[in-house]
């Protein structure tokens, strides 16, 4: 008995350790933006979540002298923390998909009112153990509303993962429909791992459950930022032209794949006039101008910021008329964008295309072939 009573609190410790190393690393692999902010809360949640069953594991099986209140304090924190994790995951998830739901205070303080419901009934249990109690004998017993701490933790994790189904089907989501569907099965594992746990107490399902869980959605998001240029989370050069080699090498003979080589027209000018801050905005608002273009045709593409003012979008048709078709969004979603600038210049981008051809070898002949096109249109503009 006391062999796995120990292994038991070993592994909680175990685990807890893992996530507070992520934290340290965290700074370097997510910066500091606020999904990072989020995802510590995350941990610190669940550490807080791991440490409190621990002890009370330690108490329960006499490896540390039982204390009635100290009992009763750690089984409020272990479910108050399971439920605030659960909280602190919706806005993790919300601001990493950059949902607009996350930006009003209003939408905020509804998502935390199951949070307060839990806080409600833990103070409630204290006078009537609706939840849980124990006894006079510290003999640990479950109440008659005990699982609704599970639905209310559930209903976070849930909720979140079908919110996020649900967006990844929408067109406008159709480039990135495969990180939204995989986000949407983070909450999996520790909803089973919950209910797991319910009926083996003495095994740590929950720990292992979510930290492997955490373990997954941060290497998940330091790919994301490895891959990513920082100012404009567009793919960055290294990961497009991995992209690139691999595209060539899967439509090889069919004739379908374009590269478009983009640059800003004049963007020196703007850099001299308004300073390089407003040129880091005009990047920016571009990138915005350019993910909007390629939603429109629901084709799945890469776009990249190829270096300086220099864009780049990999994509494959079927139909030679949707290169004209992203073209004209291009430069119609440009148009969008400048209503908004409230600075005097205008964003506008000369674009070169290219098919790839069977007689082309290695991606240097796609490139070049792009960028004449690019050079022409250039000298056509000016």
């Amino acid at each position: 008995m006391g062999q796995y009573v120990e292994l038991y609190i070993l592994v909680n410790l175990f685990c807890s350790g893992l996530l507070l190393v992520f934290v340290l690393h965290s700074r370097i692999g997510m910066g500091a933006t606020i999904s990072r902010r989020y995802f510590v809360l995350v941990i610190f949640a669940v550490v807080i979540f791991f440490l409190s069953d621990s002890i009370w594991f330690a108490m329960d099986h006499e490896i540390l002298p039982p204390v009635w209140w100290i009992s009763v304090l750690l089984n409020n924190i272990y479910f108050l923390a399971a439920t605030f994790s659960g909280y602190l995951w919706v806005m993790f998830i919300l601001t990493i998909l950059k949902s607009p739901i996350i930006a009003s205070r209003r939408n905020r303080i509804i998502a935390f009112i199951p949070v307060l419901i839990h806080i409600a009934l833990c103070i409630y249990n204290h006078f009537d153990p609706i939840l849980f109690g124990t006894k006079a004998d510290l003999t640990y017993f479950r109440g008659s509303l005990y699982m609704l701490q599970y639905v209310i933790y559930y209903l976070y994790m849930i909720g979140v993962s079908l919110y996020t189904v649900v967006k990844a089907f929408q067109p406008e989501n159709y480039v990135e429909r495969s990180r939204y569907l995989l986000v949407s099965m983070f909450p999996i594992l520790p909803v089973i791992s919950g209910t797991l746990q319910l009926f083996y107490t003495h095994i740590p399902f929950n720990c292992m459950a979510f930290t492997l869980n955490l373990t997954v959605v941060y290497m998940n998001e330091l790919s994301q930022q490895v891959s990513l240029e920082p100012l404009t989370q567009l793919a960055n050069r290294k990961q497009f032209m991995r992209t690139l080699d691999q595209a060539m090498q899967t439509h090889e003979d069919d004739g379908q794949l374009y590269l478009f080589m983009m640059d800003l027209d004049l963007f020196k000018s703007i850099n001299d006039t308004y300073g390089h801050s407003e040129g880091d905005n005009a990047l920016v608002q571009t990138s915005e101008a350019l993910r909007r273009a390629v939603r429109e045709l629901h084709q799945r593409v890469t776009l990249a910021r190829y270096g300086g003012d220099e864009f780049a979008i990999i994509a494959t048709f079927e139909n030679p008329a949707d290169v004209q078709k992203l073209k004209n969004a291009i430069h119609r979603e440009l148009d969008v964008q400048n209503s908004q600038i409230e600075q005097g210049y205008q964003l506008r981008m000369s674009i070169g295309v290219a098919q790839y051809t069977p007689e082309m070898h290695g991606f240097k002949a796609l490139l070049d072939a792009a960028d004449e096109q690019l050079f022409a249109e250039k000298r056509k503009n000016k």
